[in-house]
């Protein structure tokens, strides 16, 4: 441990120095290049201060970002290096948590996503009809979609919500008294690991069906407002089984975690707490893709001599990389963007 230490603290006087030198402040990010450009674009439009960004990696234990962030946290308030050193990363939603270990992220040079991930940032439904009419000459209600599916997946996510506090809730408990609880804690984890991998989650949150024309997306709300109903039908009666509940007491529980959420999530924007990873590989890009499709076929039956270019200037633009970089546009379009909002003005209440 105290070896460890020295060297985290080495590491940070090395690049600290460097960064005092040429007068910018040192920050750690999760990762290479996505990482890298999301906090890059979020400090070079918030911040007055130049920021130099690296990635902390362990080469002994192979671990990265949030990982290796727990021993830096710290030397965050150490005075030599309060002003120069901040960490930026996901929240994985964690903030919002009333029993997580927040105290990281009410430290003034933490800054995090408001959202669970930088990824989540690239589903702006306006700046997303602002590509399409740039890519297809002509946009897409993406609002509505996004409104619909979010307010559909919120009994979900609020059920996976309450399991994620009954796991911090009781993680608390088990650092001030006896290991008594240690059988309530691995139920609860093993229950998350049942219904909230990340394999269950691509499979129930993805856009999976084949549209002819556009009107089809409609079927897809449909089909998945039954998936979800099914699935929160089943994860209802485990927990009644394993926790020994009754509807009613179930009920309760589900309505006082709503209650609890009910200043911090609108149900309508349920899309950007869920991993963002899933929401744009497995939501995003095949809806997009299809939309693309439908929108190029529809064109070709108006556009004569000029279609074929068209359909191959549609058809062969970048789109993955395009919508990687959506957040990009969620600076000029900031006033659709709360969680953007937020950011800037932690940053600039912590004077970076």
């Amino acid at each position: 441990m105290k070896s460890n230490t020295w060297e985290t603290e080495s590491f940070l006087t090395f690049y600290i120095e460097d960064a005092t030198k040429n007068r910018k402040v040192f920050a750690l990010v999760e990762g290479l290049q996505d990482d890298e450009n999301f906090w890059e674009k979020v400090f070079s439009q918030f911040s007055h201060k130049k920021i130099r960004l690296d990635f902390p990696h362990s080469a002994s234990t192979k671990e990265t970002g949030k990982g290796t962030f727990m021993k830096f946290y710290p030397f965050l308030e150490k005075e030599e290096f309060k002003n120069s050193f901040v960490i930026c990363r996901d929240s994985d939603s964690e903030y919002l948590y009333e029993n997580a270990q927040k105290q990281y992220f009410s430290l003034p040079n933490v800054f995090h996503t408001y959202t669970y991930s930088i990824e989540n940032h690239n589903c702006v439904p306006q700046v997303l009809a602002e590509i399409a009419k740039e890519i297809l000459r002509k946009t897409y209600p993406f609002e509505a979609f996004f409104e619909r599916y979010s307010l559909i997946s919120f009994p979900l996510l609020l059920r996976y919500f309450w399991l994620k506090e009954q796991v911090f809730r009781i993680e608390k408990i088990l650092k001030i008294t006896e290991e008594s609880q240690k059988e309530a804690l691995n139920k609860h984890k093993r229950l998350l690991d049942s219904f909230f991998t990340e394999t269950v989650l691509k499979e129930i949150l993805k856009f999976d069906i084949v549209v002819r024309q556009l009107s089809d997306i409609e079927y897809f709300h449909a089909i998945f407002q039954e998936k979800i109903s099914q699935k929160c039908a089943e994860i209802d009666s485990i927990l009644i089984r394993e926790n020994r509940l009754t509807e009613k007491e179930l009920y309760a529980a589900l309505t006082e975690m709503e209650s609890s959420l009910s200043e911090k999530i609108i149900p309508h924007e349920a899309h950007y707490y869920w991993n963002g990873h899933i929401i744009f590989d497995k939501l995003l890009m095949p809806l997009f893709q299809q939309i693309r499709g439908k929108m190029v076929e529809a064109a070709a039956e108006n556009m004569g001599e000029l279609f074929k270019k068209f359909r191959n200037k549609a058809m062969e633009f970048d789109l993955k990389t395009k919508l990687k970089e959506a957040y990009k546009m969620s600076f000029e379009e900031i006033e659709h963007n709360p969680f953007m909002q937020k950011m800037r003005e932690d940053i600039r209440y912590a004077g970076f």
